[in-house]
């Protein structure tokens, strides 16, 4: 709302064009899953978004608010994905491991507050985006660890 000195209305169709964007970015990273590996996609959706994200935090205005939708577009794969990688070939501790990753989701709760603190403390909402930045980072690192766990080497299948 202040970046483009909207009202709640205009902000909230900004909001429905960010949750369209996640949802098409669904459909559009399960087609690319039949040519690339998940592992890799998930590695260029956080590349990604921490290049939106650097945006979001040096830019104003329109570009922001572009790139910040954009975070919502290539966030859309990153859970499932990394759901999946995980659960993968893990057998009788599937469970397990099923209900940890569901109780890493506050993780998202406790990144948020530590970004409103961020966004208080430095007095820049924009600056704030660095967490989300650095998480996007752990993302990457994430992918590039399954890749080499996998033995793979080509992005391509």
């Amino acid at each position: 709302m202040n970046q483009l000195g909207y009202n709640e209305k205009e902000a909230a169709n900004i909001y429905l064009f960010s949750l369209i964007a996640f949802a098409s970015a669904r459909f559009i990273f399960t087609a690319l899953m039949k040519v690339f590996k998940p592992y890799h996609l998930l590695m260029m959706a956080a590349v990604a978004s921490g290049i939106c994200t650097t945006v979001v935090i040096f830019s104003s205005g329109l570009t922001g608010v572009i790139a910040l939708i954009l975070i919502s577009f290539f966030m859309s794969l990153m859970f499932p994905t990394i759901y999946g990688l995980a659960m993968y070939k893990l057998g009788d501790d599937t469970k397990f491991g099923g209900s940890g990753l569901i109780m890493s989701i506050l993780g998202g709760a406790v990144f948020a507050a530590i970004q409103g603190y961020v966004s208080d403390a430095s007095g820049s909402i924009s600056f704030s985006f660095v967490v989300p930045f650095l998480c996007f980072i752990v993302v990457v690192l994430y992918g590039g660890w399954i890749s080499r766990i996998s033995g793979s080497k080509p992005a391509v299948k």
